[in-house]
């Protein structure tokens, strides 16, 4: 459940920015998130099963804002397989498909 005094914007893309669902990946994982508030933001990858498969970003404190991130693609993700990426602000948690090509 969201936290109302938190709201994180959450932006995936994949160059060039087209969104479709899943989005699209294959050598690097750009994100965009933007917070309210000074919280500390991790951000990992899962498989389909909930397992994580690395961390991106571990928790981190953050400076309210909008911050964008680059992270290189685990060689060992298997292609044409969906993965979730989470991120989590504070409290709240939001995860995003993604689909390795």
């Amino acid at each position: 459940m969201p936290i109302p005094n938190i709201p994180v914007v959450f932006t995936l893309f994949s160059p060039p920015k087209f969104r479709p669902n899943p989005v699209p990946i294959s050598e690097q994982l750009n994100l965009t998130y933007k917070i309210s508030k000074d919280t500390n933001v991790t951000i990992k990858l899962m498989d389909v099963l909930g397992n994580e498969v690395t961390t991106f970003l571990p928790s981190e404190h953050k400076t309210a804002g909008e911050w964008a991130h680059s992270f290189p693609i685990p060689s060992q993700l298997n292609s044409g397989m969906s993965y979730f990426v989470e991120i989590i602000a504070g409290k709240e948690i939001i995860v995003k498909r993604i689909s390795i090509i």
